[in-house]
């Protein structure tokens, strides 16, 4: 453990030193520069890294105002990006309704509703999130099944995924969905309903639910402020210094508000980038006027407004739909591209990840001079053409780990595609081998787990041994295992790669000179550790913006 020489500490976090100058010295730090990988010394000058190197050189920046840190050989590396992620609605979800997310069985999850139910009298609104739809059969939970549990209060939960909601019939009457309401969008974002046309209370995806969450007063600024002063710090705790949320659907304002009172109250302890979430034709034609006017009202020094999402399939569910079509997108994404603002677009069956790109070829070869960045997430089938085409458009996978578990986890997706997708799921080794930009990331609450199990750490080894945290040495893993990633790799999706998802290479992801002093110091040398080692690494410390966010209590 290393040791701060004459180091004060208090309130919620504070700056290194009262000193403009830093340095740490003697350590084992891995820069992600592949110009200088490694180095054993940084000087930090108030919030910019002006050295990186050896110690001796280091001390050569001492003056009478300097604080000299010995990190005693601990390991050090840039900052953690979790370059797609939903904290804030989860904070919300997770903080102040159930969670559902370990309760396995139709039975199971209506007694932990009654349990919340019973022990929560005073909550107006029952809100949630994590259910399986597909526990209670192929059309999915019923109203009249969270009746049974509470019929006297609105009952709102998000399921697993995040594509579909499940209410009860008093949800239903506040909302006004009956037989007589239309769906959405028709075979993609509609309400389930039974052989009469009445509702069942299964709302499948985004429009056909994410819209009512301000009905319910569920997303409000007040709710956002406590949830996310909450939760933020424990992503601190896992070196998260940098995030991009990739969307509170239609109530992201409202955590925006709440992002810039926690940074006015020096409680905003990373980087928050933030996305537009595109819902509907409406949103998508207005997208660009929108973001604007989001980033002249919002962005801050620590909260950024940069970028749009789309999400372009529910692929996740027992069923295939795209929201918009190749010839939709076009002008949606030109239009983007003459305004510059980068766009990420939901893309996990070949399908849609095909179409998107070709609408970003169109709109590439319309306006040449952008400076638009396009990133597909999830792209866990991916036709093999199409993997020269990332890397020829320029465009990022944003991979989320968890996918690549083995034994069982995820092969669902090729008994539903068909065989030719047995031994292709999630060939992130694939574009690395054909040059494309990867970023990793949790999308956080989707991982299916808690917080603390959906962590870097936990991701950097599922994409390392394609394998269940905790497997047996001869579990099976996710085919193919050429598609491991190395530990080198997988830093680099957290660091470098996701910084230039986010345009923030010249700034965040590497330990060079110039660069914001974002860095965390582990309790190991993961490049000394067993691969399914990497799991249990811990934080020891986190410094974000020249600032101490966490410290690990001895």
């Amino acid at each position: 453990m290393f040791k701060f020489i004459a180091l004060f500490i208090s309130t919620f976090f504070v700056p290194i030193s009262a000193f403009s100058n830093t340095i740490f010295i003697n350590g084992t730090i891995y820069t992600v520069n592949d110009k200088q990988a490694w180095a054993e010394a940084i000087v930090v000058d108030n919030n910019i890294i002006k050295y990186v190197g050896n110690s001796k050189q280091a001390l050569r920046f001492k003056n009478n105002d300097s604080e000299i840190i010995d990190l005693n050989y601990s390991f050090v590396m840039p900052g953690i990006i979790d370059a797609h992620t939903h904290i804030a609605i989860a904070s919300i979800l997770l903080s102040e309704g159930i969670n559902l997310l370990k309760v396995k069985g139709k039975q199971a999850i209506l007694n932990q509703i009654r349990t919340y139910a019973d022990t929560h009298p005073d909550v107006s609104v029952i809100t949630g999130f994590g259910f399986f739809p597909y526990t209670f059969g192929a059309n999915g939970p019923t109203a009249a099944q969270l009746d049974t549990v509470i019929s006297d209060k609105p009952v709102f939960l998000i399921s697993n995924n995040g594509h579909s909601a499940w209410v009860n019939s008093k949800a239903l009457a506040i909302l006004k969905i009956t037989k007589e309401t239309p769906d959405p969008q028709p075979g993609i974002h509609f309400y389930v309903r039974d052989d009469k046309g009445n509702p069942t209370g299964f709302l499948v995806e985004g429009c056909a639910f994410w819209p009512h969450l301000s009905t319910m007063d569920i997303g409000n600024r007040s709710s956002f402020y406590s949830s996310l002063k909450n939760y933020l710090p424990k992503l601190s705790a896992q070196g998260i210094t940098s995030l991009f949320d990739a969307g509170a659907p239609a109530v992201e304002t409202k955590s925006f508000e709440a992002l810039q009172q926690l940074e006015k109250e020096n409680a905003l302890p990373l980087r928050y980038f933030a996305s537009h979430f595109v819902l509907s034709s409406q949103d998508a034609k207005d997208t660009a006027k929108t973001f604007i006017l989001y980033q002249k009202k919002y962005n801050t020094e620590l909260l950024t407004i940069n970028s749009v999402k789309f999400s372009n399939d529910n692929s996740d569910d027992d069923h295939f739909a795209m929201q918009f079509d190749t010839e939709q997108l076009k002008p949606y994404f030109l239009n983007l591209m003459h305004h510059n603002i980068d766009a990420m677009i939901h893309a996990s069956a070949d399908e849609s990840v095909h179409s998107a790109l070709d609408a970003i070829e169109y709109a590439k070869k319309n306006n040449r001079d952008t400076y638009s960045r396009f990133t597909l997430a999830h792209v866990n089938m991916v036709r093999d053409s199409d993997f020269k085409r990332f890397k020829e458009l320029n465009v990022i996978a944003n991979i989320q780990p968890f996918n690549a578990q083995g034994d069982g986890y995820y092969a669902y997706r090729y008994m539903l595609y068909g065989d030719k997708w047995e031994n292709k799921l999630a060939r992130y080794n694939t574009f690395f081998k054909n040059n494309v930009v990867v970023s990793s990331s949790s999308d956080f609450p989707a991982c299916n787990n808690d917080l603390n199990q959906c962590s870097p750490f936990y991701g950097m080894e599922i994409g390392m041994t394609r394998e269940k945290i905790n497997s047996l040495n001869n579990a099976t893993i996710l085919p193919d295992p050429k598609e491991r990633l190395s530990l080198t790799q997988m830093i680099k999706t957290y660091t470098l790669n996701a910084a230039y998802q986010l345009h923030q290479e010249k700034n965040l992801g590497s330990l060079e000179i110039g660069k914001k002093a974002d860095f965390i110091i582990l309790n190991r040398n993961p490049f000394k550790s067993n691969a399914k080692e990497i799991h249990t690494i811990q934080v020891n410390t986190t410094i974000m913006n020249g600032k101490i966010v966490y410290e690990k209590s001895i």
